[in-house]
């Protein structure tokens, strides 16, 4: 799954790569494509796609990215070192080719598909003439099949439908070298795929009951909070697909300097200055002075290696955070 210079640069605005750095880098003509691996982590951590209602795990330490296309979504799940070289190539708009670890695209389908074959047949997700089937198996109890394409011996996509026929889904990986290590995390992301409950596309709206039990008082109060995210979705667990957004400098094409603190106050102290497009994950909320106050997880470029990137947790005000789709 090779990705060309203009899809990564779609990525600096359609999934939420870092679109500013916090301080001046200067531009690079090549960046290393590293060959330094850093082993998966053993601990596991659910990705949600709540518009979708779908469910899936991949390794702690592993990102995605989402590309926003006419026919659905294309996630990638990217290895640290993967993302790495990514972030280096979008950050100094430089040539290159990014192989990701695994890769998912979601198709709405409007129920036109009864079975998978007909879906497979439809052409939307490739051209399966040039795949030859290896095998029929079950992907979050539906019927799924499975193909090897015919001409790159290692790139290997499993199709399936979900239970009400709604979505399409292809699931695929790149493992040339038949490296034990992606296939065991394209065998953990098929084994622990699963469809819930879709959620409204904006998970940004919240009701007054929500709010109340974030803070009871506010059940009474004719204004309602800003910057808050859907509490019920928070509390299934972390929200990801968000990143840092100043509407104000983003309008003035400046980089913004948005304070992640240490508790959820302007008094409290700094722990990092996060930039426009830096993505988060979100883990808590709490109402504070009529805002929402959120516990992040925020991803920026290191000042002291611009090749490389730092995770800092804190509390950063809610109305500057916003879903990396509204971009």
């Amino acid at each position: 799954m090779k990705y060309s210079t203009q899809f990564v640069l779609l990525l600096a605005i359609a999934t939420f790569l870092p679109v500013f750095t916090i301080t001046p880098i200067v531009a690079k003509s090549s960046c290393d494509d590293t060959t330094q691996q850093i082993p998966p982590s053993s601990k596991l951590r659910e990705i949600k796609l709540n518009n979708y209602g779908v469910v899936f795990k991949i390794p702690a330490n592993y990102r995605t990215t989402i590309n926003r296309q006419k026919k659905g979504d294309y996630i990638d799940i990217f290895s640290p070192a993967e993302y790495q070289y990514v972030e280096c190539l979008t950050r100094n708009s430089i040539g290159g080719d990014v192989d990701s670890t695994a890769g998912i695209t979601i198709i709405p389908t409007d129920g036109k598909y009864q079975n998978v074959s007909e879906f497979v047949n439809s052409g939307l997700t490739d051209n399966f003439n040039f795949y030859r089937l290896l095998k029929k198996t079950k992907i979050a109890g539906q019927p799924a099949l499975i193909y090897e394409f015919t001409h790159r011996k290692g790139l290997i996509t499993a199709i399936f439908l979900s239970p009400d026929k709604q979505l399409g889904i292809a699931i695929d990986t790149l493992n040339d070298d038949n490296n034990p290590v992606i296939s065991r995390i394209f065998d953990g992301i098929l084994t622990s795929f699963k469809f819930g409950n879709k959620t409204a596309e904006s998970q940004t709206r919240q009701t007054t009951a929500s709010i109340a039990q974030v803070t009871p008082k506010l059940a009474i109060s004719t204004t309602k909070p800003k910057g808050c995210v859907d509490d019920r979705e928070l509390k299934k667990g972390p929200l990801e697909f968000y990143i840092i957004h100043d509407p104000e400098n983003s309008a003035n094409n400046s980089p913004a300097a948005i304070r992640i603190r240490e508790q959820p106050s302007t008094k409290s102290a700094i722990l990092h200055v996060a930039s426009s497009g830096n993505p988060v994950i979100i883990y808590q909320q709490v109402v504070i002075d009529n805002y929402c106050w959120l516990k992040v997880d925020v991803t920026s470029v290191s000042k002291n290696d611009p090749t490389s990137y730092i995770t800092v947790r804190g509390w950063v005000r809610g109305d500057f955070v916003i879903p990396s789709q509204n971009i």
